[in-house]
């Protein structure tokens, strides 16, 4: 969980329109007014994501919707709603992203167990080598 992977988000966003008057003056559609929560939610993600971890995300994920909410009511100030709630859906955990983060561990893994087994050889060869020098001048010495 410490690498970066990709994944699809869905931020979702629970309003309500508390002065109707100021709805329709400033935004006028419930459609519009979606859009642009949509593309504010997004813009956030864009920024914070692509710099975490899947662990990391996990780890702050109540951090980042709490950034949802505030910029979310930031984006509709003065347009007559009230924002009840903005949060990130958990992040899916599916078979394709399960399977890319299991691949990276177990490469990972062999890597170290390779580089290991290779420290492993080198450490054998030099004291086979030393052994020898030591058995020969044993010997010369005899």
């Amino acid at each position: 969980l410490a690498r970066r992977v990709t994944a699809e988000l869905v931020p979702v966003v629970r309003w309500k329109i508390i002065d109707g008057i100021k709805f329709i003056r400033n935004i006028y559609s419930i459609n519009e007014a979606n859009r642009q929560l949509e593309d504010e939610l997004f813009s956030v993600l864009v920024r914070l994501l692509p710099n975490m971890s899947v662990g990391q995300a996990i780890q702050n994920f109540r951090w980042i919707n709490t950034i949802l909410k505030k910029q979310a009511t930031n984006r509709t100030e003065g347009w007559g709603i009230k924002i009840e709630g903005a949060f990130l859906k958990m992040i899916p955990l599916n078979h394709d992203l399960n399977s890319a983060i299991s691949l990276a561990s177990e490469a990972e893994f062999q890597g170290r167990g390779e580089r290991e087994l290779l420290e492993q050889r080198g450490a054998g060869t030099a004291k086979a080598a030393e052994d020898l020098e030591r058995k020969t001048l044993e010997g010369r010495a005899a």
